[in-house]
């Protein structure tokens, strides 16, 4: 059930987040930024390998852990790719940003589990810097905000394949996840963590 969530969760942040600066490309800006965003991360091999084990990883959290961790990522790639942008040419960038952060307060407080808060914290921690990272080399050909839209698209897409890889190569089953938190050979680390 939960890698049916995370699917179902994906599909509506690249709908209702993505669709409409992907029909509304105003110049060939805005339309250069699209697609070089989207190609910046996919020339990073480091990077790429290192978010599909986040993903792989992600893909063995218990409940809600998979419905959480979209929404976090995407909310931690926009506000690291906004601190980059022009303030002054965005000037609702400080009220996103608010938003950002409290939203990211909500998702910790409604996981149920430390192991989910500390992957969401490290997933957060992850899309805040790759977003950076990324927004320091926009070309002077693209438009910043369609080229930080091509990155969180890339980005997302990418973990998005990385969870159903990881939900296929161990299973979607909760049983055999709660008698794995319940052997006593893990206990001590269920202990620390849990």
């Amino acid at each position: 059930m939960s890698s049916q969530r995370f699917i179902v969760m994906t599909m509506v942040l690249f709908i209702l987040g993505a669709l409409p600066f992907l029909i509304a490309q105003p110049t060939a800006a805005a339309s250069a930024g699209l697609s070089l965003g989207f190609s910046a991360p996919l020339e990073h091999a480091p990077m790429l390998i290192m978010l599909v084990l986040v993903g792989i990883c992600a893909s063995l959290l218990p409940r809600d852990g998979l419905m959480l961790l979209p929404v976090a990522f995407t909310l931690m790639i926009m506000v690291g790719g906004a601190l980059a942008l022009d303030v002054a040419h965005y000037s609702a960038l400080r009220y996103f940003i608010l938003g950002a952060i409290l939203c990211i307060g909500l998702l910790v407080g409604i996981a149920r589990e430390k192991l989910t808060v500390l992957t969401l914290l490290i997933l957060a921690s992850l899309g805040f810097h790759l977003g950076g990272f990324y927004m320091q080399s926009v070309p002077s050909i693209a438009t910043p905000m369609y080229f930080l839209m091509g990155v969180l698209l890339s980005l997302g897409l990418v973990l998005a394949i990385a969870v159903a890889f990881g939900v296929t190569l161990f299973g979607d089953n909760e049983a055999v996840w709660e008698r794995i938190k319940q052997s006593p050979r893990v206990a001590f680390i269920r202990g620390i963590f849990l």
